[in-house]
């Protein structure tokens, strides 16, 4: 009896290991045809722009000012940088003739694609095209001190402006009470 069990408990440490590899040769073959599948699923739309400042992996997507996707890879061409957008949402209908825009949002300036509807005639684009070349926003980002010097030369200070919005504060609150 101690015989049998120790034979079979050597051949089932001598399975154990094939059994074990073959489950992650299974896992791993799994993992590669999901990565496949969701990869040609993906709604990839390409961007070329002369420059691409700030912007990163990562970043929004926006149509007509609502987050549709995420930027999913920015690369170096020869042409400047092609910006891979990640479309997110199957209702967005991005036409050939959109505009996209490297805009700055938020306090801190974060960067954002901002695709702008052209012709509502204009065909929708299909999976994998390439809409017009991005223009980078126009909006100039100046340094604070630079700011506070233009503030200085018109005459104003923070204080003025602090004193004006309590001012007028107080003229609001003494006009609602008189009758």
């Amino acid at each position: 009896m101690v015989r049998f069990s120790l034979q079979k408990a050597a051949l089932t440490t001598e399975l154990l290991p094939a059994t074990a590899m073959s489950r992650h040769r299974i896992i791993l073959l799994a993992a590669v045809l999901v990565g496949a599948c969701a990869s040609e699923h993906e709604n990839v739309v390409h961007v070329i722009a002369e420059q691409a400042p700030g912007l990163k992996k990562s970043s929004r997507v926006q149509y007509r000012g609502v987050d549709v996707g995420l930027v999913k890879q920015v690369y170096f061409t020869p042409a400047g940088v092609r910006i891979d957008l990640l479309l997110q949402r199957n209702d967005v209908p991005i036409r050939a003739q959109d505009t996209v825009r490297i805009t700055p949002v938020g306090a801190f300036g974060e960067q954002v694609i901002d695709i702008r509807p052209g012709a509502q005639t204009a065909p929708l684009i299909a999976r994998g095209a390439t809409l017009p070349k991005a223009q980078p926003d126009t909006t100039v980002s100046l340094p604070i001190g630079v700011w506070r010097s233009i503030v200085k030369s018109l005459g104003l200070t923070p204080d003025s402006a602090m004193k004006d919005s309590a001012a007028k504060a107080k003229a609001d609150s003494t006009a609602k009470k008189t009758p």
